[in-house]
């Protein structure tokens, strides 16, 4: 649930590069989805 946060918080404080990056993180790291 934290990891929700960051990754909402990600776009308005930093830009579309960051949250880019760290989606795609985020997605390969999820093996349930």
């Amino acid at each position: 649930m934290k990891a929700d946060t960051i990754f909402i918080h990600i776009p308005k404080t930093g830009g579309t590069t960051i949250n880019a990056a760290m989606q795609g993180t985020y997605w390969a790291n999820e093996p349930g989805f």
